[in-house]
């Protein structure tokens, strides 16, 4: 496998915690981590204007604050082609009231051209919540299917890599993990003997994970996942 040697994506994602307070903590790692995209979950107002700063060094950016755990942001360093809030994906709505906002954002690095979905769907916390979940995944890998672009998809995806809603992300066989990382490091509750990996990044060819950290305890009940992103020569 030949990497392209002109291409060079480094990406963070991070569930804040809407109740964590440790602001400062969360803005140096970002800051420190020196990536060109960065994509957050469980933003509300607070969280919103704490992260103020990210503009300057991101000055391409959205940010969809709410009063529950789902609003999301999303800072580029890199200029989008287009950058939107996705509230219904596939081709029928979402089921139940358990639809959940993402971020769809298009990228041009010299005559490359991809797709980033960053999702962060319902927990699975019974039958209609565990629908919804699979579906939103479900129809993300359709539309990563349909683009036609190389694609990435990240966040907490509230699912393991071996269960049900992970199977229908990569039903298509296209959206993989694609690294020689395995990707059940920990990243939820990941002090707790009960810790699982719950955040995750696939991607489709030719793009390749290089690189995958899992970062440190900043307050929140997740770990932030660092990643950087390879293109395979054709």
């Amino acid at each position: 496998m030949e990497l392209a040697t002109d291409f060079r994506l480094r990406v963070v994602s991070l569930n804040v915690l809407t109740s964590n307070q440790r602001y400062q903590e969360v803005l140096d790692y970002l800051h420190s981590a020196d990536a060109d995209l960065i994509f957050l979950m469980e933003i509300d107002s607070i969280w919103a204007a704490k992260l103020e700063s990210l503009k300057l060094s991101h000055p391409h950016h959205l940010v969809h604050s709410r009063a529950d755990n789902f609003g999301i942001a999303f800072f580029s360093r890199l200029p989008l082609q287009q950058l939107r809030i996705v509230r219904e994906f596939g081709h029928g709505p979402a089921i139940g009231a358990y639809s959940t906002p993402s971020i769809e954002a298009h990228l041009s690095m010299g005559s490359r051209t991809l797709v980033l979905y960053g999702i962060h769907p319902v927990p699975p916390a019974g039958f209609t919540a565990w629908q919804s979940r699979n579906h939103q995944l479900r129809a993300v890998a359709d539309c990563a299917a349909e683009n036609g672009k190389p694609t990435i998809v990240i966040g907490d995806l509230n699912a393991t890599p071996w269960c049900e809603g992970m199977s229908s992300l990569r039903s298509n066989g296209r959206l993989d993990f694609r690294s020689a990382i395995p990707p059940w490091l920990p990243t939820w509750r990941a002090r707790s003997i009960f810790a699982i990996p719950i955040d995750h990044v696939l991607c489709t060819p030719p793009l390749v994970i290089k690189d995958r950290k899992v970062g440190p305890d900043l307050g929140s009940d997740h770990r932030p996942q660092f990643f950087e992103v390879g293109w395979v020569n054709e």
